[in-house]
């Protein structure tokens, strides 16, 4: 094996390691010590490869990410409601790594920045179909829209109900072509 592959095999078994005890722990803290002992790779080398726990939490959220571009080339290309079924569905199948960005408290700060971006990309598709007002109660009715579209509403579905991201995807397409149909 190539060195630059045994790098990149390397990194990926510390940052699943990583979503193992995150998830296990829900959010609490996990320290290299214990990544190496579960991994089997020396803290030393996670230190050559991490310097620290925001750069292992970054790549880890860049690790999630190319997951789910990889799920679909096609998902900027989707309306709102179609996006929102596909995004649950998205979910559902990386849920481990999900649930990781949910509890890891540099994700939590990652995923702030990401949903103000998704949101402002959501919201101007639905403008440019739908002439409206931008009043204040339709902005405030658009930024409820755009925030349906959630991993932590798709997380508090799952538990709350039991239902998967793949059950409730039409439901959250429909909701949402429901509202912005009434706007």
């Amino acid at each position: 094996m190539a060195r630059l592959e045994k790098v990149g095999e390397t990194r990926k078994v510390i940052i699943e390691t990583l979503v193992e005890f995150l998830v296990e722990r829900k959010g609490g803290v996990v320290t290299f010590e214990e990544i190496a002992e579960r991994s089997g790779i020396s803290v030393r080398s996670i230190y050559r490869l991490f310097s620290d726990k925001e750069s292992l939490h970054r790549a880890m959220d860049e690790y999630l990410l190319s997951y789910l571009a990889a799920g679909d080339q096609n998902l900027a290309e989707l309306d709102v409601p179609g996006f929102g079924r596909k995004a649950f569905s998205l979910f559902e199948k990386h849920d481990k790594l999900m649930m990781a960005y949910l509890y890891s408290p540099f994700g939590q700060e990652m995923r702030m920045l990401f949903r103000k971006k998704l949101n402002t990309a959501m919201t101007a598709k639905i403008l440019a179909k739908k002439k409206i007002d931008l009043n204040p109660e339709n902005r405030h009715r658009l930024a409820l829209i755009v925030s349906l579209v959630n991993a932590k509403i798709w997380h508090d579905i799952k538990v709350d109900t039991g239902f998967t991201g793949d059950e409730m995807g039409p439901a959250l397409e429909w909701a949402l072509t429901a509202l912005i149909d009434a706007l």
